[in-house]
């Protein structure tokens, strides 16, 4: 069975998924953007026979649960996370445009 959660810290409000404490180890996974909190309960019933308890949250929870938490976070994997748009010292288009002129179907 998958719980609906919510985390509360100050003003914020996190609400995510998971499945029983029962089924193993914690991983927290998210399908992406655009996606959801939602986990698919065929992937939580395979991740439970090996022994893995998913828990939907996302890359940026997933780094400040790493950066905040290490002694509770043992790894952290984030593949094509999004940074916040207005992020001090981010250009988003940086490098961009080096990549169109190696690759000009970027730019259709």
């Amino acid at each position: 069975m998958i719980e609906d959660l919510r985390c509360h810290a100050g003003d914020a409000q996190i609400r995510l998924q998971a499945a029983p404490k029962s089924a193993g180890y914690p991983v927290l996974v998210h399908p992406g953007t655009p996606g959801s909190r939602d986990l698919f309960g065929p992937q939580v019933e395979k991740a439970a026979r090996r022994g893995i308890r998913l828990i939907s949250g996302g890359g940026p929870f997933a780094l400040a649960c790493a950066a905040l938490l290490p002694d509770r976070v043992s790894a952290t994997v984030v593949m094509a996370s999004l940074a916040p748009y207005d992020a001090a010292g981010l250009d988003w288009a940086a490098r961009f445009s080096e990549r169109a002129d190696r690759n000009p179907a970027l730019l259709r």
